[in-house]
C-alpha cells in the first residue's frame, strides 16, 4: 500500500422518496429531504476538524476518539458527538472494522495529488486500499439515529478528480442495515451530501466509507442526531395536523 496525501507533503413519505433499506433510509445530494426527516430530531453535535487550528499536515494515529486528544485535535473528536474515526484495512469489503494504515489530517489550503486546494481542515484514511470508518455510541445517554455529512474524495493514482464514494452502515451490533453510493463526488470538494437516518428498533453503529482502489475517502462537516423521544415525537404530530385543520 502506499502512503497518500502525506506523499505530497411516522415518515411513510420519506421511505418513498428516498433510497430505503430495512432499518435505514438514505439522502443522497437531498439535504433538503433529509432536513424535513429531521425535523424533530435533536443535534448531539459537530465535528469539522476545526479544533486542529493552522496545524501543519500530519498522519494521524488510529483511532481519533470523543475527548480524547490525538496528533493536531487538541480533544479528538467533538466528545457530543459520540464519535470514532478510523481507517479500516478492508477497504470496500468492510464488514467489520480493521483499523490499520492511520488516517490523514491537512489544513484549509493543503493541495493534493489534483492540486486542488482544500477549504478547509480535512481528514482522511491515509493510504489506498483503506477505506473510512465513522462509529458512533451514545452521547449524553443519548443514541444516535441520523448522521449528516460531507463524503470526501481524494484522488491518489488516475486521471480522475471526481469519483463515487460507496457507503455501508451497520447497526451496534454488527449487522449491515443498507449500502449505497454518493456519485461524482469532487476531489477535496465539500458540495456532495450524504444523509442517513436509521429507524427504530435498529442502532445505527458504524458508517463505512469508500472511494476505490486509486482513492481514499473522508468525511466532513459531521452532523450526529437523536430521535426525538416518542412523546416529543406525538405531541408534534398533533401540533401537525391541529395546524392543517386551522
Amino acid at each position: 500500500m502506499r502512503s497518500v496525501r502525506a506523499a505530497l507533503a411516522g415518515l411513510l413519505w420519506i421511505a418513498a422518496t428516498a433510497p430505503a433499506h430495512a432499518g435505514v433510509v438514505f439522502f443522497v445530494d437531498d439535504e433538503p429531504g433529509f432536513a424535513a426527516a429531521t425535523a424533530s430530531h435533536v443535534l448531539l453535535g459537530s465535528e469539522d476538524w476545526s479544533s486542529a487550528g493552522a496545524a501543519p499536515a500530519a498522519i494521524v494515529s488510529d483511532p481519533v476518539l470523543p475527548g480524547v486528544a490525538n496528533g493536531p485535535f487538541p480533544n479528538g473528536v467533538a466528545a457530543a458527538t459520540g464519535m470514532t474515526v478510523q481507517s479500516n484495512s478492508l477497504g470496500g469489503e468492510a464488514a467489520t472494522p480493521a483499523p490499520g494504515g492511520g488516517l490523514f489530517y491537512a489544513p484549509a489550503g493543503f493541495t493534493g495529488v489534483s492540486g486542488n486546494a482544500q477549504p478547509s481542515n480535512q481528514l482522511s484514511s491515509n493510504v489506498t486500499g483503506s477505506s473510512f470508518d465513522l462509529l458512533f455510541a451514545a452521547a449524553a445517554g443519548a443514541a444516535p439515529s441520523a448522521i449528516a455529512l460531507s463524503p470526501m474524495f481524494y484522488r491518489i493514482t488516475g486521471d480522475s478528480s471526481t469519483g463515487t464514494i460507496a457507503v455501508q452502515v451497520f447497526a451496534s451490533g454488527g449487522a449491515l442495515l443498507g449500502e449505497t453510493s454518493v456519485p461524482d463526488v469532487a476531489d477535496v470538494s465539500e458540495s456532495s451530501f450524504l444523509g442517513v437516518v436509521v429507524t427504530a428498533p435498529d442502532a445505527l453503529g458504524r458508517i463505512n466509507l469508500w472511494a476505490g482502489a486509486t482513492a481514499v475517502a473522508g468525511a466532513d462537516n459531521v452532523d450526529v442526531y437523536a430521535a426525538p423521544e416518542p412523546g416529543a415525537a406525538a405531541a408534534a404530530a398533533v401540533a401537525l395536523a391541529a395546524l392543517r385543520g386551522a
